[in-house]
């Protein structure tokens, strides 16, 4: 796309946006249509008529990804229910600590004819923005060359501006605080309008707010990049909280006397049959049955889009659904999903994420900063020139553009399957005990897919994943991995570390065999042995 000039908050210049860090407490003297109010509230940007130049400075992108936030609901995830936040903490963070941005060291832009708008000796070859002012400053003093110690007086001036950046900083700050401390605010609060500008018009790949269909012929319109980092969060996080079991209650339209609670409850059937497994239940994972009852489906109205899987049976303590008048009574029920570690309360718990607003680089942050020199510092020149007279230093206006680089350095090496899972296997943190543990690696190995850029796999490398969720065959893949992640983390504490490798590698062996018997492929066994050390 080419560069857009609108009156918006939010502006676009080729695949990058252009973001008006406007925050005023006024925003509307009239009123939209409610069809549109429906989804934008309007947001004028900085007029070019607003300051006497701009300037340019790059800085960090990973310092400032952090300071716009939006949390939105997984279960229902519609642009009005969205919730934005200003986290005045992250600006110009660095991981560690913040820092003030060194505005005097913007490059101030080109001057611009159209608005005897720009630099103040254009054919100057330093145009830092301390620079710039400090001319500013010397234009209004007569005589300034006749000044004793001019370069003495040039350096103490620019040193000023050069310290105002702090000053600048402290008042950016307490500006982005009065917005943290609102917190989490809705769509429906004018507060963060800027902010849903931002979102609103990056989410939805059809929306270029400000530009004229005929401006819009030609041009290569892109997956959105806000909407791309929505749904990897979401998958993300849905696979993270589906290796649990947790209730629901019935608080949609009830009092505390009448409050009910459901659970245990699973979001994948196969975590249902496994953790059911752990606590030694029969379990039958070809016809998906616990004790001989197929497992159960439930909806609430609260989570309309949610079905949640339950296990059928009376044995209420060992993970059989069922509706309890207490908390305390459900909890006590789950004593032996909790000592599994699968036990993760209430879901309203796990429904909401927050997102960083992801910035990319060439992005551009714009906010306008006024210098406002004080004249009293100067009353030296009415007794050093007598022309000075009611001389006055006027105010001087930048309208600046963080430019956002990428610094840190993106993992870009492509890594293989193999080492995403032998790194999984060789962790502590998935030592497998039970089933329940096959699955957590399972989940893990499929979000290291997802997002540390694994290759394409190849068919055995599908057939892996496949097997970590066969049901059938997790009995004997517990066998295999065991011996394998024994023999890994034990073999050089062994008295005769030769015929014990052949132990294991003749546990692995038969569990294979197993598999092979009931006509189960056995891929994952054959990576176990191809990786004994």
């Amino acid at each position: 796309m080419t560069s857009r000039n609108t009156t918006h908050s939010v502006n676009f210049d080729g695949s990058n946006v252009q973001f008006d860090l406007v925050f005023p407490p006024q925003f509307l003297s009239f009123a939209f249509p409610e069809s549109l109010q429906e989804h934008f509230i309007y947001q004028p940007g900085f007029s070019e008529t607003l300051s006497n130049a701009s300037a340019t400075l790059e800085v960090p992108l990973e310092n400032f990804q952090e300071v716009f936030q939006v949390r939105l609901n997984t279960t229902n995830t519609e642009f009005r229910n969205y919730e934005y936040f200003v986290d005045y903490t992250k600006w110009n963070f660095n991981s560690i600590s913040q820092s003030e941005v060194p505005f005097s060291q913007a490059l101030v832009d080109a001057y611009d004819g159209s608005l005897n708008r720009g630099p103040m000796n254009p054919s100057h070859n330093n145009q830092l923005v301390k620079r710039d002012m400090a001319r500013h400053v010397f234009k209004a003093i007569p005589n300034v060359e006749r000044l004793n110690n001019l370069q003495q007086f040039q350096n103490n001036i620019i040193k000023m501006i050069e310290d105002m950046d702090g000053l600048f900083h402290e008042k950016i700050l307490q500006t982005l605080k009065s917005f943290s401390d609102l917190g989490f605010r809705d769509f429906e609060d004018t507060s963060m309008n800027p902010l849903k500008i931002l979102v609103g018009t990056t989410t939805f790949e059809d929306n270029l707010v400000g530009v004229d269909e005929a401006e819009q012929q030609g041009d290569d319109i892109t997956e959105s990049v806000f909407l791309q980092k929505v749904n990897q969060e979401i998958q993300s996080h849905n696979h993270t909280i589906s290796q649990y079991a947790y209730y629901v209650d019935s608080s949609y339209g009830t009092t505390d006397a009448s409050m009910k609670y459901f659970g245990p409850l699973f979001l994948d059937a196969d975590n249902v049959l496994t953790t059911a497994y752990a606590l030694q239940r029969f379990v039958n994972f070809e016809e998906e049955t616990v004790d001989g009852f197929p497992l159960q489906q439930v909806t609430f109205q609260d989570y309309p889009n949610i079905v949640f899987y339950t296990m059928a049976g009376m044995k209420y303590d060992m993970g059989t659904y069922n509706e309890y008048d207490s908390l305390s009574g459900l909890e006590t029920n789950m004593q032996g999903i909790m000592a599994l570690n699968l036990w993760k309360g209430n879901f309203v718990d796990q429904v909401n994420i927050t997102v960083a607003y992801p910035f990319q680089d060439g992005d551009k942050l714009s906010l306008l900063l006024e210098y406002v020199p004080d004249s009293l510092n100067f009353q030296i020149f009415n007794e050093t020139f007598s022309n000075f007279g009611n001389n006055s230093i006027t105010n001087r206006t930048y309208q600046f553009f963080l430019k956002m680089k990428q610094t840190k350095i993106v993992q870009t090496t492509v890594l293989s399957f193999q080492s995403v899972l032998l790194s999984i296997l060789q962790n502590d943190k998935y030592e497998v005990k039970t089933i329940v543990d096959i699955v957590r690696i399972r989940i893990e190995l499929e979000i290291k897919i997802y997002h540390k850029n694994v290759d394409s796999l190849t068919s055995t490398e599908e057939s892996i994943i496949g097997e970590l969720k066969n049901t059938t065959s997790l009995p004997y893949i517990l066998i295999a991995i065991q011996n394998w992640q024994y023999w890994y983390k034990n073999w050089y504490l062994i008295g005769n570390p030769i015929n014990e490798r052949q132990v294991v590698e003749t546990n692995i062996t038969s569990a294979k065999t197993e598999l092979t018997n009931i006509g189960q492929t056995s891929h994952i066994i054959d990576f176990l042995l191809d990786h004994i050390s």
